[in-house]
């Protein structure tokens, strides 16, 4: 403690103090632009692609509209695929858990980590497919229904 005090006492202290703390403040400012430029060049190309997603399912909604079978077929796979997905999320975290608890027997707890990883994208994977089929349904029954409210246009 008593270095620490005689140190505060040298100029050379506060000297290097005050530059560090424009060298930092001069990068924060550079950093700020990269980061929101990064930042804004990132959602652009997610946006682009949740729309070209919104896309294909309003087509595949539009060729499968006038077919009950189907949309009977997607309509009742839909709950199948969320408890699917929630079922493989909570075996993917369990096994994921039982393997890092267990990482330091080597391979076998490795292995037992990354299948548990790998159950648990295999259920986002279905809730994603879920969640499609959903907004597919979604979007046929908005038409059918604007089309009741208003008959002759669609």
């Amino acid at each position: 403690m008593d270095k620490f005090l005689q140190l505060l006492q040298e100029p050379f202290w506060w000297v290097s103090v005050v530059v560090v703390g424009l060298v930092l403040n001069l990068i924060s400012s550079y950093l700020r632009d990269l980061i929101d430029k990064s930042t804004c060049k990132f959602l652009s190309k997610l946006r682009s692609i949740v729309m070209k997603d919104i896309d294909i399912v309003i087509k595949e909604s539009i060729k499968t509209e006038s077919d009950p079978i189907i949309l009977s077929i997607i309509g009742s796979s839909i709950p199948s695929l969320q408890l699917d997905a929630v079922v493989y999320r909570i075996i993917g975290i369990i096994i994921a858990a039982i393997g890092y608890s267990h990482l330091h027997n080597g391979l076998p707890a490795f292995c037992f980590l990354i299948a548990g990883v790998l159950l648990f994208m295999w259920g986002s994977s279905k809730d994603a497919l879920a969640r499609k089929r959903n907004l597919m349904l979604t979007y046929i029954l908005q038409r059918r229904m604007k089309a009741v409210q208003q008959p002759g246009e669609r």
